[in-house]
């Protein structure tokens, strides 16, 4: 038996017993009161529904609930239940899912009254004016190791963070429909039409999942220069816990590089475009060794994935070090924008000779135990013999038992999405998949749209990495929101619940956890299938924390037979570049809240935009 299998074994009972704990508001986190005031703290950002502080003495990360100002904070002990919800699923479960060592310090906190009118009072004047149409009230809190510095306040050296939203890695059979002479895409591939129809991109990313996931050498470098080329949300670099380098911040790559991975007596005011290609090699070796490398599980003396990472890293090294850095930068700079020509945003118009080709599902075994190993398997779970068997009915199925809003008990799935062409109705067909086949559809990488055409805001540094603990604000902005409304907006359903059948729109009008259902109509089986569903989703929209410092603190290193070693100390890689300089490495997962039931609703009509928005841009 596999690992995943044992910790699917472990799993059900597990959640069960959390929901059984949340239904019964036992007092499953405990509160511990916390004095931010006897901290050095810092404001890090916000987004529509927390801000965020750093306890920069501490290593921690503070989340506090925001609501309208002058409006009733509402019953208390929801905010309460709310907060021990976070904070058990993350702790509890996917502390057993991808490892607690990955996940963290996740804490309930309590503020006194004192503190928060002094926090308002002195964030008054940082925070961006288009936010504080509200303010923190709730005295309950999340607290999160801060996984974007690795030296505590105050230090001298610096810490790089590499944040990676990787989001889905594999390919599920059922979205794998040939659509006329078309290119096959996958999920996040064919999302990218739904986000230009929107414009809250202005071109499509080359940077694919499947390649990154891939455990191809190549593929591999392939994605991480896409991600660098093109960053959109799901690639950003941070210095000291400041966003410096992402879609909406425009600092110089060559800077940021020369100062971290070059000559650190230079100062970075002199680097221009000649110095990135000699540091740009290092940056992408690092940066996938520290994905690849397994991480030995509690209680084991040895790797279970060494064998297949040294025949992985070994490629690597060999194809980076003779890959002549200008080779890899203009790489880079073909796959940046502006989209080629012959494309249109406004018209969401796009040539067929622009479309590429197919996405590639092949894929080597990632290294057992590494971090896009864990996440990967997480995604999958909807695929394992466990979560159902042949016969089952469809994800949709089952939340028709239990749906909100409508409480449908067997109805057919929604007839009101407009079914015009062949491969939309194919999707519609998923209906009549076994759970094992459906598709986990991406989520829209919502905390874009802090910087969209339709605001005109851009995104300050403060902003942008509190998106990373900030997970609530990706919720309500979720792509599936098709009609424009914000999810703190939907007090009353906006469909008429009689109007549509269910799954769709009017179902967002009621947003519910597993716990908060009552007497919950499901067969042990369907439960299961649905806490694994949801899991999987948590774990589609995941943050990777890739945190680097330089430093010459470890003699073990000299030792090593490996021409470049890498190798856990402790909670912490030591890894050499490409020029034989070693870096401490810590690794982290942020945004691990939990799903809401409906994130199957919004899956499911997101999946229908998604495929009419691509027929749409390649045949108009």
């Amino acid at each position: 038996m596999d690992r995943l299998d044992l910790m699917i074994d472990k799993l059900h009972p597990l959640i069960s017993q959390v929901v059984k704990d949340l239904e019964r508001n036992c007092d499953t986190a405990c509160l511990e009161p916390l004095n931010i005031f006897s901290h050095v703290w810092q404001y890090r950002g916000e987004g529509n529904a927390n801000v965020v502080v750093a306890l920069q003495d501490d290593l921690r990360v503070i989340r506090l609930s925001k609501v309208n100002v002058g409006e009733p904070v509402g019953d208390l002990k929801k905010h309460r239940r709310k907060v021990e919800r976070e904070v058990i699923f993350a702790s509890r479960v996917f502390g057993l899912l991808i490892g607690s060592e990955f996940v963290g310090s996740v804490k309930a906190v309590i503020l006194s009254q004192e503190q928060i009118s002094r926090l308002n009072d002195l964030l008054g004047n940082v925070r961006p004016m288009y936010r504080r149409h509200k303010e923190i009230r709730v005295p309950y809190a999340t607290s999160h190791s801060d996984f974007a510095r690795i030296h505590r306040y105050p230090s001298s050296q610096s810490d790089y963070c590499i944040e990676i939203k990787p989001k889905q890695g594999w390919w599920p059979n059922s979205m794998k429909m040939k659509i006329g002479d078309l290119p096959s895409l996958c999920t996040y591939c064919l999302n990218q039409f739904l986000k230009l129809k929107r414009a809250k991109i202005s071109s499509r990313t080359s940077y694919c999942p499947l390649d990154l996931f891939s455990g191809n050498p190549q593929r591999m470098i392939a994605a991480v220069t896409s991600l660098i080329a093109n960053p959109q949300n799901n690639f950003r670099i941070f210095c000291d816990g400041k966003l410096v380098y992402g879609e909406c911040k425009e600092e110089s790559l060559e800077a940021i590089l020369g100062k971290w991975l070059g000559n650190n007596e230079r100062t970075a005011s002199i680097y221009n475009a000649a110095d990135l290609p000699s540091t740009i090699n290092s940056f992408v070796y690092l940066l996938c060794m520290s994905l690849l490398k397994p991480k030995c599980s509690p209680g084991k003396s040895k790797y279970p994935g060494n064998n297949s990472f040294n025949v992985i890293t070994r490629q690597l090294h060999k194809i980076l070090s003779h890959t002549p850095p200008s080779h890899l930068y203009s790489q880079i700079l073909a796959k940046s924008p502006p989209m080629s020509k012959g494309s249109t945003i406004g018209g969401n118009t796009i040539g067929k000779e622009n479309l590429g080709v197919s996405c590639n599902d092949e894929a080597f075994a990632l290294p057992e135990g590494c971090i896009l190993s864990r996440i990967l398997e997480i995604q999958k779970l909807v695929e394992c013999q466990k979560s159902g068997i042949k016969g089952d009915p469809s994800i949709y199925k089952i939340y028709q038992k239990i749906c909100p809003v409508h409480n449908c008990k067997g109805k057919g799935i929604s007839s009101h999405i407009p079914q015009n062409s062949s491969f939309v109705k194919s999707l519609a067909q998923l209906n009549a998949q076994p759970i094992l086949n459906v598709v986990l559809a991406e989520d829209d990488d919502s905390d874009d749209n802090f910087a969209s055409s339709s605001e005109n805001e851009r995104l300050s540094d403060a902003e942008s990495f509190e998106e990373c603990f900030d997970t609530s604000s990706t919720e309500e902005d979720e792509d599936t929101l098709t009609m424009g409304l914000k999810f703190e907006d939907l007090k009353e359903p906006v469909f008429d619940s009689h109007t549509f059948e269910c799954p769709g729109p009017s179902c967002l009008g009621a947003e519910k956890w597993l716990d908060e259902i009552e007497n919950l109509p499901l067969s042990e089986q369907e439960t299961q299938s649905m806490e694994l569903y949801l899991l999987a989703a948590t774990a589609k929209d995941c943050s990777i924390m890739v945190t680097f410092s330089p430093t010459e603190d470890f003699s073990e290193q000299t030792n090593n037979s490996e021409s470049n070693s890498c190798f856990y100390k402790d909670t912490d890689l030591l890894i050499d570049d490409l020029n034989k300089k070693t870096h401490r490495v810590r690794i982290g997962v942020a945004d691990l809240d939990p799903k809401p039931v409906t994130t199957i609703v919004r899956h499911y009509l997101r999946d229908n935009e998604m495929l009419q928005a691509y027929e749409t841009c390649c045949n108009a």
